[in-house]
Order: structure tokens, then C-alpha cells, then sequence
């Protein structure tokens, strides 16, 4: 068997995107995940000028809403040569990125994450089944608009 999981898309407009994602477990749970995809092979293009660009490693999140039963965790993780966690959820909230631009991939440094392609992955911890996520995340594509 595997955990009951759906993502929809619900915005993705020319600068900002949406998904929402639901599972429920049946204890599998998930490893790394693609549930963003800013790389060529994903939803996320926007045509400028007849050329279709994507937004790849420019992709920030900028909010987060999520009710995650108690006892999982969620790690949302940048890919990239070595994939870092964005952050980790539990719980229930809502998260705001936007006062400084969005949460970006990049690491300590401030400078790129190395080898990022620009997708969003999920891995949960503690999966137990009938245990279950909602996560609203919205983000932009950071795409020059000029």
C-alpha cells in the first residue's frame, strides 16, 4: 500500500503560484517527494515574448498554512546537488516569508545552494497510519518580467 496523497495545483499565474497538498497516511509515509517543480519539466513556465522561461532556482516560498496530526513531521526541502530542508513543520500554522522577499534557496552563506533545479520536495517523519497533512503553500517564480 501506499499513503493516500493528492497536490493541485490551484494558482499559477505569471509571477506567484499555488498548490495544496493533502496525505493521509498509512505509516509509508513520503521520501523526498517532488511536489514543486520551477524546472523545465514542470507546470510552472511563463511565455514571454513567444519563449516559454521557468523560473528554476529563482523559485521562493513565500507563505506556508499546514494542520499536520500530532506526532508527524513535515520537511520541505530544496533540491539540489545536496538537498537542504527549507524548513520543518508540525502542528498547525501559517508561515510568512513575505517581509523579506520569500524563503529562498540559498544557503548559510546567503549565495545559491549549489546544483538547485528549482523543485520542492516533501519527506515526512513519524508517518503513522490514519496520520494525515494539509499544506497551502504559495510562492513566486522570481522570472524577470522586463
Amino acid at each position: 500500500m501506499a499513503d493516500a496523497v493528492v497536490s493541485q495545483l490551484i494558482a499559477n499565474g505569471p509571477r506567484n503560484w499555488g498548490y495544496v497538498f493533502t496525505n493521509e497516511s498509512d505509516g509509508t509515509g513520503e521520501t523526498n517527494v517532488v511536489k514543486v517543480d520551477g524546472s523545465s519539466t514542470g507546470p510552472l513556465g511563463v511565455v514571454i515574448g513567444g519563449t516559454t522561461i521557468y523560473p528554476a532556482s529563482h523559485i521562493k516560498i513565500r507563505e506556508i498554512e499546514y494542520d499536520i496530526s500530532p506526532g508527524l513531521k513535515l520537511e520541505i526541502i530544496w533540491d539540489a546537488t545536496s538537498p537542504q530542508v527549507a524548513t520543518v513543520l508540525g502542528g498547525f500554522g501559517r508561515l510568512r516569508y513575505f517581509e523579506f522577499g520569500g524563503l529562498a534557496a540559498v544557503g548559510s552563506t546567503g549565495a545559491l545552494i549549489t546544483g538547485a533545479t528549482g523543485k520542492i520536495l516533501f519527506t515526512t517523519v513519524g508517518a503513522t497510519p490514519g496520520a494525515s497533512y494539509t499544506v497551502f503553500l504559495r510562492g513566486s517564480k522570481g522570472i524577470p518580467q522586463s
